[in-house]
């Protein structure tokens, strides 16, 4: 598990590094199927419900009951992978439901605006960023397969522009 409270301007640097370069070098296509991969090896699904939540997990009905062990552990034996389909329906989901919800966070936040204008770099936006995908996933710290869906939306977002990002409806 990664805390953010250890990860020095390094680390923040070769972060930006790399997800301007998965941003050039991978598809969004790829991205989606990425998210919807790293999703479901986690046991989670895409919330269906209309409530602020993005991720549920997969197993069980997280309203219905708190946790459920068995079906947990269920889960984790009998998992079939994705097909590249599902994964990328999964991941479409995600960025769906979960991008607007990001952009209102991120388009308001003063070291996003520097960025749009010219006068910030990828690694604030980082900096800034990591925190507020945490905070909209309901997460305290980053594990690695989380690592990889904060960097494919990174991504996703470096692909199309800050701006452009952020004007859209």
């Amino acid at each position: 598990m990664i805390n953010l409270s250890q990860m020095t301007e390094q680390d923040y640097e070769k972060m930006a590094q790399e997800i301007n370069e998965i941003s050039q070098t991978k598809s969004e296509t790829e991205l989606l199927e990425l998210i919807g991969t790293a999703l479901h090896d986690s046991g989670l699904t895409v919330s269906t419900n209309k409530s602020s939540q993005i991720v549920q997990p997969k197993m069980f009905n997280e309203n219905k009951e708190k946790f459920s062990v068995l079906k947990s552990l269920n889960f984790v034996v009998e998992s079939e992978p994705l097909t590249p389909d599902d994964a990328k329906n999964e991941g479409e989901k995600f960025w769906y439901r979960f991008k607007d919800k990001l952009q209102k966070v991120i388009c308001s936040d003063s070291r996003i605006k520097e960025l749009i204008t010219g006068n910030g770099t990828l690694k604030d936006f980082i900096v800034a960023g990591i925190p507020l995908v945490l905070v909209a996933l309901g997460l305290a710290t980053i594990n690695p397969i989380f690592l990889a869906i904060i960097a494919a939306v990174f991504a996703l977002i470096v692909k199309v522009g800050f701006q452009a990002y952020c004007e859209l409806p």
